[in-house]
């Protein structure tokens, strides 16, 4: 420590060691220090005067400077096998499966940017590649031209997957995004992701307004 103009030695009361230091400087009003401070770098072990010492210039802030560190966004939990699911926009269905790497029931992306695939992406269901051929073939490619590897063919327009106009399409659009999107709402509808597969919470009917009581 020093004292409160600034001046002091650091020096060590260590009476147990050849040079037997015994006089304790830190006791001295000019250290401004209390009983409770300056009592554990005074004592008869120069090994415990060390600690103490150390212990003081610790706490005091004066050893480590203290770096604040920005508290860590929690990632999201993905999200549960429910309606709402149903929901999810294009971007938030590449931001769970992609950007977060994780997965939507059994439904996930092999991302395979700067990597050997083929393909940017490729989807995966049920413990396997999603959508198949009908002979169960199929590497779940996302058609993704805006991607690095520009992977513009559409395999599932092919009568070997047996989907119809609505159901391939939106696999083969212009934006990788949507396209993967596409491949998880279907795998989502076929009950590939969730068993049951989720469904859109069903709508009341209308109320028909009330009629007015016949007049005599």
């Amino acid at each position: 420590p020093v004292t409160t103009s600034g001046g002091g030695t650091g020096c060590v009361r260590a009476p147990d060691y050849p040079k037997r230091v015994e006089l304790c400087y830190y006791a001295f009003p000019a250290y401004n220090l209390l009983y409770s401070e300056w009592s554990p770098l005074c004592t008869d072990s120069g090994l415990s005067n060390i600690a103490a010492t150390f212990r003081f210039a610790l706490r005091s802030g004066k050893c480590c400077e203290v770096e604040e560190k920005p508290t860590p966004t929690p990632t999201p939990a993905p999200p549960e096998c429910e309606p709402s699911l149903v929901e999810l926009s294009d971007q938030e269905i590449f931001e769970i499966l992609v950007t977060r790497e994780q997965s939507i029931g059994s439904c996930m992306v092999y991302d395979q940017r700067g990597l050997s695939g083929v393909c940017d992406f490729y989807f995966g269901a049920d413990g396997g590649r999603y959508p198949l051929t009908t002979d169960g073939r199929g590497t779940g490619c996302v058609r993704a031209p805006d991607f690095p590897k520009a992977q513009d063919r559409c395999y599932y327009s092919s009568p070997a997957f047996a989907l119809t106009a609505e159901e391939w399409m939106p696999l083969c659009t212009g934006s990788g995004v949507a396209n993967l999107a596409g491949h998880f709402r279907l795998a989502l509808r076929d009950g590939k992701c969730c068993t049951p597969p989720p469904t859109a919470p069903p709508t009341a009917p209308p109320t028909a307004p009330p009629t007015a009581p016949p007049t005599a």
